[in-house]
């Protein structure tokens, strides 16, 4: 077998500055953030490198180098003669015609997807169910449904899940006002060297009309356990805190890394909170600090020493064995202590205490859920039983990865409060009405469409658990998988699905 290009030598100073380019909205990246996901210009020189010949001399290797160094520069390529050359070199390297790639381990699908930019025939395998699903909306349903294998969808609306239609439901249309034909996703050689706008990907309106009509329905239905203040503020997140006994006095304590709520480059910016005990009462009431006053508060230190909490009221510390206990045997509990705000017209976000009426919109968020449990497997929809709230169990105590479930954390819905899990289950019940009713006119199509709906689910999931933390300085949730790993956070946040802000519904349907 000849040498190939990737056993000779590669201008890897050159490669390395934009290895990682890509990883926003309109990115590969977006749909699903899978771990160590291969950026595609990376992918794109080491497909190439491995395809081709080694050069036979120094101007050849020189002519190598700039072909990869230049289709390697963007995510989304704009090099059609280069991309034309490089597909001629590895059929030159190949008998004349294109080779067949197999990625045993494709993960995202990074490699397979730039083997078929450059001409090849691949195929991935992964043996995780969720490396599978991203392949599937990556690699299968693009090259399925091309333009000309379109369906046609006639007119009609999805039934509600409780058989009757709200008032706001809305008519399925296509994005572009028709009524019968929806466009598919496109992806063909062409479509593949510029970002995925609506132009190349049609689907991509498909998703967002379809996304923006769960929203809709999910609205109608839990809307009124998010509402606005009376000014018209909008909460765009929820600030929590796990609490504990103290074994001391008996009061109940907040855990709490920082009491920060946003950083600023200058000290007027600065925003934090403090809490205000009562230690005779044993109670706290949470004052919103800012500028000097935020910054002299020591809002850096909070209640946790590491994993000890050093109770408000006597001061006793509480170690993590005893913390454990608690959460173990279900006493637990936690406390709203804030909101972020926005309002429009301004930018940036505002920051208030939590009130009476932010805890019974809670409550009323706790009574739908109980509602929705106790109509059962009915819930879903489904022939076979499926618990209306996620009951499989979290990862042993061995797996290192995730420390969850040393805190009594032993199925994932206990991962969320009450009212993230009505929102998630709200908006997957909503899925499912869609993709039914699809399903009666094309099913292969409703599948596809559940499948990036799902996704964008997926998306919302990872920024809206009791393991979300606030970033004060960007102002917005992160997500659980800025780490690889899943830890037991003490304070969190929860994200608000109908704000339109970071972290919303919204912001995961428009990142795709």
């Amino acid at each position: 077998m000849p040498k190939r290009l990737i056993e000779d030598l590669l201008p890897l100073a050159e490669l390395n500055k934009t290895a990682q380019t890509g990883g926003g909205i309109g990115s590969f990246n977006a749909m699903h953030p899978y771990f160590a996901r291969r950026p595609l210009t990376a992918s794109r020189a080491m497909t190439l490198a491995a395809l081709v010949d080694a050069p036979a001399d120094e101007q050849e290797r020189k002519a190598l180098e700039r072909l990869v160094v230049e289709l390697s520069q963007k995510e989304w390529p704009e090099h059609d003669a280069r991309l034309d050359q490089a597909r001629d070199l590895i059929r030159k390297a190949h008998g004349g015609r294109a080779p067949r790639v197999l990625d045993p381990f494709a993960g995202g699908g990074s490699m397979p997807l730039e083997a078929m930019r450059l001409g090849c025939e691949a195929t991935a395998l992964d043996l995780n169910p969720v490396a599978y699903l991203a392949l599937i909306g990556s690699l299968v349903y693009p090259q399925k449904m091309t333009a000309d294998r379109r369906p046609r969808i006639a007119e009609g609306k999805p039934a509600t899940g409780d058989g009757e239609q709200k008032a706001n439901d809305s008519q399925p249309q296509a994005a572009n006002g028709g009524q019968e034909q929806w466009s598919l996703l496109k992806f063909s050689s062409a479509a593949a060297h510029s970002p995925p706008s609506t132009s190349h990907f049609p689907l991509v309106d498909d998703v967002r009309y379809w996304a923006e009509w769960v929203l809709t329905q999910a609205q109608a239905r839990i809307g009124a356990c998010y509402p606005n203040d009376p000014d018209g503020a909008i909460p765009t997140a929820y600030l929590w805190a796990k609490t504990v006994i103290c074994p001391r006095c008996g009061g109940e304590v907040p855990l709490i890394k920082r009491f920060w709520l946003q950083q600023g480059e200058r000290s007027e910016q600065s925003v934090a909170y403090r809490l205000q005990v009562d230690r005779e009462a044993k109670t706290y009431t949470v004052e919103i600090l800012r500028g000097a006053l935020a910054q002299q508060a020591q809002p850096d230190q909070g209640t946790m020493r590491g994993a000890t909490v050093e109770c408000i009221y006597c001061g006793a510390p509480t170690e993590r064995q005893e913390i454990a206990a608690q959460a173990q045997a279900g006493q637990m509990g936690q406390h709203l202590l804030a909101l972020a705000l926005s309002r429009s017209g301004e930018s940036g976000r505002d920051f208030r205490a939590a009130g009476a009426a932010d805890r019974a919109a809670f409550a009323r968020a706790a009574q739908l859920l109980d509602e929705a449990q106790a109509e059962g497997y009915e819930f879903w929809g489904l022939e076979r039983m499926l618990s209306v709230i996620p009951d499989e169990p979290t990862p042993p105590n061995l797996a290192r990865s995730v420390s969850i479930r040393l805190y009594g954390v032993d199925s994932w819905g206990k991962m969320f409060n009450q009212r993230q899990l009505l929102a998630l289950v709200t908006l997957g019940q909503k899925i499912r009405e869609a993709r039914q009713w699809l399903s009666n006119q094309n099913d292969e199509y409703a599948k596809a469409l559940a499948l990036y709906l799902s996704t964008v689910l997926s998306r919302y999931i990872t920024r809206n658990s009791t393991a979300t933390t606030w970033d004060s300085g960007y102002l917005k949730s992160n997500s659980i998988f800025a780490r690889h790993d899943i830890q037991m956070t003490w304070d969190y946040v929860e994200a608000n699905p109908f704000s339109g802000e970071a972290a919303s519904w919204y912001s995961q349907s428009n990142a795709l």
